[in-house]
């Protein structure tokens, strides 16, 4: 279980929205999982004490429910606290005190067809939430001692899976700078006798810890995949001309082809480890 560092705590508004989400989805019965920007920014923040490189001022949440009824349930014991309000424009999203945009996705058996959600009454809204099952059940917890509570949240993995979904769907610059900032960062979270361990992969990439980095956030997406899901991620990977160049603009510097060459470097390195079946 993760642990947030005494140096670097989480803001008292995200914890008050934390605590507000875990009661209510207790009081359901049902689980939910911390996801998007914000996850990024607690496990490689509060969680590893590197820096935050992306800001985010929303909270993204995917809730395990069985109808339509538990969503608007969720949303009405969220609202009646007085802390949140609905969004006029987006059925989706909660307003925290004013201010704090909060999103809620639900999937699971109110999915039709599996892998997409169609909100109503009109169903003109449809969202893709491939793959949330699968990432829900490699999530991780994360122990807050001081606030007596455990809060379940994306594995980096899993969340390098939504945003290279999201990219596909949407080609916003915002998830290309998140998929960058995972390959490069994922070597800064690991054990070093995980990045040290593959005496060959070392050999075979020069002991360049980024690139091994790279390559085991590859290996450690393609585990927690079923088949199609694998299947869908490949065929975003192998359209890669536009995300590389998404990725690499994202990047610090003002050389264009030195930008490219770490973005391709890097985003090679990861799907080596994606393809890697062992």
């Amino acid at each position: 279980m993760l642990t947030i560092k005494k140096d670097f705590p989480m803001e008292p508004e995200v914890l008050e929205v934390l605590r507000y989400i875990q009661d209510a989805t207790k009081k359901m019965g049902v689980s939910y999982l911390l996801v998007g920007g914000r996850a990024v920014d607690l496990l490689l923040h509060n969680v590893h004490g590197l820096p935050i490189y992306r800001p985010t001022e929303d909270i993204d949440f995917i809730v395990a429910l069985k109808s339509w009824e538990e969503f608007n349930y969720l949303k009405n014991q969220l609202i009646k606290t007085g802390d949140f309000k609905n969004d006029s424009k987006k059925c989706q999203r909660l307003i925290y005190k004013e201010k704090m945009p909060i999103d809620l996705l639900p999937f699971g058996k109110l999915e039709k067809p599996q892998g997409s959600i169609s909100w109503p009454p009109d169903g003109d809204m449809i969202m893709n939430v491939q793959g949330f099952q699968d990432i829900n059940a490699a999530a991780e917890e994360i122990n807050i001692f001081k606030n007596k509570m455990v809060i379940r949240i994306a594995s980096i993995p899993g969340l390098m899976v939504l945003k290279l979904l999201a990219w596909n769907d949407r080609f916003e610059p915002k998830d290309a700078q998140d998929i960058s900032i995972l390959l490069h960062k994922y070597n800064l979270i690991l054990d070093e006798k995980r990045l040290y361990e593959d005496i060959e992969l070392l050999r075979v990439l020069d002991s360049d810890i980024e690139k091994v980095g790279a390559v085991l956030l590859g290996r450690d997406v393609r585990m927690i995949l079923n088949a199609k899901n694998i299947n869908s991620i490949k065929e975003i990977l192998n359209k890669k001309e536009k995300l590389l160049n998404a990725i690499a603009s994202s990047l610090f510097g003002s050389d264009l082809e030195e930008k490219f060459a770490t973005a391709e470097k890097l985003f090679e390195a990861f799907c080596e480890g994606f393809s890697d079946k062992n």
